[in-house]
C-alpha cells in the first residue's frame, strides 16, 4: 500500500512591487531567486535588546531559504522587488 502525501505550494513573481508576507499566507517554508535588478529582504522582528532588522541584499541568481521552527508560520517578512524581479515559491 502506498502512502501519497500532498502539499500545496504557493508561487508568485515580485516585479516592480513590495510583497508583505505575514501570517495570513499560512508559509512555513519559502525559497526566492533574484532574477533581475536589485531586491532586498527585511524581517521586522526586534531582538530582546532593541537590536531591529535591516534589510539584506538578494544576490542576482542565488537563491535563499526560509523556514521557520517547529512549522510555525513565517511572518513579518518584507520582500521588496520594486527595482527588480524576484520569484517566489513557498509551502
Amino acid at each position: 500500500m502506498a502512502i501519497i502525501f500532498t502539499e500545496n505550494i504557493f508561487t508568485t513573481e515580485i516585479n516592480g512591487a513590495l510583497f508583505v508576507l505575514d501570517s495570513t499566507y499560512g508559509l512555513n517554508t519559502i525559497s526566492l531567486v533574484l532574477t533581475a535588478g536589485v531586491g532586498t529582504i527585511e524581517g521586522s522582528f526586534v531582538l530582546p535588546n532593541g537590536v531591529t532588522s535591516s534589510p539584506v541584499t538578494l544576490v542576482l541568481n542565488q537563491p535563499i531559504t526560509l523556514s521557520s521552527a517547529s512549522n510555525s508560520v513565517l511572518t513579518g517578512l518584507t520582500i521588496d522587488g520594486t527595482a527588480g524581479v524576484i520569484s517566489l515559491i513557498g509551502k
